[in-house]
């Protein structure tokens, strides 16, 4: 081959790789306007954002509070580490929650308070919507919503059914060790008001210990430690300001008399751990600052 052939078919691969450069750097940027557009279109005209845009970031679990970047995106995490915000825009359509207010904005991202939502009420269970159900209605109820989410029947899309799981799977778990759930507001749909309170009290005379305050929380999410006024989540102010509203002053007052005999544990219930709906409730005793000070506690019931 002469020099001139030589010098020709180099230059022909050179071409070769200019050029698959040159698409593969268009293709990148076509597909970047693509998911821009996806994005930017639909809330010009008061839609929420293409899905595909925000795949797993909406509906995963944050810390609450939050304000973090991702892509070169800014977001903010409500009271329960759902995502509300956006770039500094509350997200169309969306249902949050902000210092135990629940908010929800329109198509064009106008906000207004939910019905009934009012700053400080606590515990607006689904009892508080209809006529109070029994122990065993609530059970019964109960068992069917954990069978349809575990058989996979229906899934979990939102942090709000999320954590309604979890506060069903932990009443199940303590009601088949022998405790009964001594709080009034007791969840039995995965669509019921996120609690702003304590999620659950229980009693087993029997019980070690016998009085159990019980946070749930599943796929990982955490206590919240930014609580503004009564301290952070599951800490001793934060419970003592609102175990009346969990179970009345009567027995509020018991169990404070109980709790200087050390008959009060205070436990994280972890539900679906990892993301396995099979997995055991794991219970974390928490002291009385609200940090977790053992993990894997065994709840003995009767």
């Amino acid at each position: 081959m002469s020099l001139e052939a030589v010098f020709w078919e180099a230059a022909k691969e050179v071409a070769k790789e200019t050029a698959k450069e040159v698409v593969d750097k268009a293709a990148e940027a076509v597909s970047e306007a693509a998911k821009e557009a996806a994005y930017e279109l639909p809330k010009r005209f008061g839609e929420a954002p293409a899905a595909e845009y925000l795949p797993e970031r909406i509906g995963e679990v944050f810390n609450p509070h939050a304000q973090f970047e991702m892509d070169g995106i800014t977001y903010e995490t409500d009271d329960y580490g759902d995502i509300f915000k956006v770039d500094g825009q509350v997200r169309p359509n969306t249902e949050y929650t902000l210092d135990g207010v629940e908010y929800r904005s329109d198509a064009q991202g106008q906000t207004s308070k939910l019905d009934g939502a009012e700053p400080g009420m606590e515990g607006s269970g689904s009892e508080a919507a209809g006529p109070k159900l029994s122990a065993d209605e609530i059970a019964q109820k109960q068992a069917q919503v954990i069978e349809s989410v575990e058989n996979g029947d229906v899934p979990l899309e939102t942090n709000k059914e999320k954590g309604n799981y979890g506060e069903m799977k932990v009443d199940q778990d303590l009601r088949d060790r022998g405790y009964d759930r001594i709080s009034t507001d007791a969840v039995t749909d995965l669509t019921d008001p996120i609690h702003h309170g304590i999620d659950g009290v229980y009693h087993n005379p029997d019980g070690e210990p016998p009085y159990l305050i019980v946070d749930a929380k599943s796929f990982n999410a955490e206590l919240n430690r930014e609580i503004k006024g009564d301290g952070p989540q599951m800490s001793q102010s934060w419970i003592d300001a609102r175990l009346d509203d969990a179970v009345g002053k009567e027995t509020a007052d018991e169990i404070r008399m109980a709790q200087l005999n050390d008959e009060v544990g205070c436990y994280v219930g972890r539900v679906a751990k990892g993301g396995d709906l099979a997995a055991e409730v794991i219970y974390d005793r928490v002291d009385a600052a609200g940090k977790i000070v053992e993990e894997g506690v065994r709840i003995n019931g009767t």
